[in-house]
């Protein structure tokens, strides 16, 4: 809009088209915004008009309007969507490390376990006597 050209009527029209943006959550309201979108800077729309700017105060403040959700952006998406992704990263870390920790623990009493199966058993392990291969032969 023209700053010229800018009537009550205007002003009011371009306040609705906010105040409505704002129930459908793609934006919040605001007395900048509505003085960017008229075409006139917020001195001028607080000194010439303030019964506008009382009235789109007091409706932006509705709480419907407060309470709606603002839409998010695709960024907005892709940087909770980053953060998701990092918790569950950090959890699958964790559980690596203490499956890790699991499976050592196994090796050792399952070496433990075989060691005093063969003292018990009785048996020669023969293994141990065999001549140990010497390079080149």
């Amino acid at each position: 809009m023209n700053r010229a050209t800018s009537t009550e009527a205007q002003i009011q029209a371009v306040a609705d088209t906010l105040l409505a943006e704002a129930r459908a959550g793609t934006t919040r309201p605001s007395i900048s915004a509505l003085a960017e979108r008229a075409g006139i800077s917020r001195p001028t729309l607080y000194r010439n008009h303030p019964v506008l700017v009382e009235r789109f105060r007091a409706a932006s403040a509705d709480s419907r309007i407060l309470a709606a959700p603002l839409a998010s952006t695709p960024t907005q998406e892709l940087r909770e969507r980053i953060t998701t992704l990092r918790r569950e990263n950090e959890q699958l870390r964790l559980h690596v490390e203490l499956y890790e920790e699991h499976i050592r623990r196994l090796t050792v009493e399952n070496t433990r376990l075989a060691s005093e199966l063969a003292a018990r058993s009785g048996v020669s392990d023969l293994t141990v006597h065999q001549p140990r291969n010497v390079a080149g032969q």
